[in-house]
């Protein structure tokens, strides 16, 4: 059912950015090799240097028996951010704020910060860190955050 959400959550972002300058499609590449997950993220620019994030996390196969992860380790998740670019929006370094829900996990908030580099035309790698706010608050320990690096196709108008 978590499928459905974040596909519904991706057409209704991108049905209201239809009159914004760019849309960007992103692949998560490091939840692939961390828990084996497919991340995405949907986003798009909402003025010349800030944009709306929707990224979900979810597993595609069934787990099978005997090779079984933690169940916090493979679980859903999604997180909506706000995107302050330097530049100009998907151009170079950034910073974000966002909210961050997960399936048997307690919700938390994020700050993150990264770098995207372009690769070809429309194409850019995205390297960042996300750091999980309340997470750290609570244990006191800087092991909340994950690097992220993401391959990111952007749709000009």
């Amino acid at each position: 059912m978590t499928r459905w959400h974040a596909l519904i959550l991706f057409v209704f972002i991108s049905q209201a950015s239809f009159g914004q300058n760019h849309i960007c499609l992103g692949a998560d590449l490091t939840e692939i090799i961390r828990n084996g997950n497919a991340g995405l993220r949907l986003g798009c620019s909402i003025s010349e240097q800030w944009s709306a994030e929707a990224a979900s996390s979810f597993h595609l196969t069934c787990i099978r028996q005997g090779l079984q992860r933690p169940v916090t380790s493979r679980s859903v998740s999604c997180e909506l951010s706000f995107r302050h670019w330097v530049r100009k929006c998907y151009n170079g370094a950034y910073f974000s704020f966002g909210l961050f829900n997960g399936f048997r996990k307690e919700a938390d908030m994020t700050f993150s910060m990264g770098y995207s580099l372009p690769v070809l035309e429309c194409i850019r790698l995205d390297i960042g860190y996300r750091l999980m706010v309340l997470d750290t608050i609570k244990y006191r320990k800087g092991e909340s955050g994950e690097l992220r690096l993401e391959l990111d196709y952007i749709f000009w108008y």
